[in-house]
């Protein structure tokens, strides 16, 4: 493509989704201040049917320079479940606490689980508690703590398999 240069130009891989979800919640609060969240979703990843070519412009004005249209020669799927909990201890205090758990089957031709390549087997497990404090119906301020941990294939490429991330922040919204 005339005029394109690396400086705007991203790699991709290319692939075919398809996923559904289920999700349920239920608002505990005619027996206690309580909600509860839990949620299943399941993707599955193939080569595409209609591959993109190398300068194929993309979302924000990039141009795909390097394009990988045969990552999922072995289908890829992905299972996502979360669960959660808010209570409301007070009318202006929340705290809340959820748990992710991410499993990707191997997309590797040897069915490998281990950390050796990005297409083995992995997990990833994520867990998150927040305390928000509301001083108005609009403005806010929340402090909380995420762990998180990968393991096997999805820990292909990182440099520690575990974490913490502590946040905390004020927010308007409007």
């Amino acid at each position: 493509m005339p005029g394109w240069s690396l400086a705007n130009t991203l790699a991709a891989t290319i692939s075919d989704d398809t996923g559904y979800t289920v999700q349920a919640s239920y608002n505990a609060k005619e027996f206690f201040p309580v909600k509860f969240y839990a949620g299943w979703e399941r993707i599955k990843q193939n080569n595409p049917a209609h591959p993109d070519p190398v300068g194929t412009l993309d979302l924000g004005g990039y141009i795909l320079g390097i394009v990988n249209n045969t990552a999922f020669n072995v289908q890829r799927i992905l299972q996502i479940s979360w669960v959660g909990v808010r209570w409301t201890a007070t009318p202006n205090f929340e705290l809340t606490g959820a748990g992710y758990i991410n499993n990707g089957k191997s997309f590797a031709a040897n069915g490998c689980r281990n950390a050796s390549a990005s297409s083995c087997a992995g997990e990833q497990l994520d867990l998150s508690l927040v305390a928000d404090y509301h001083f108005t119906k609009r403005f806010d301020s929340y402090a909380g703590v995420n762990w998180s941990r990968v393991t096997n294939g999805l820990s292909n490429g990182f440099l520690f398999t575990s974490s913490y991330a502590p946040m905390v922040g004020v927010r308007y919204n409007f």
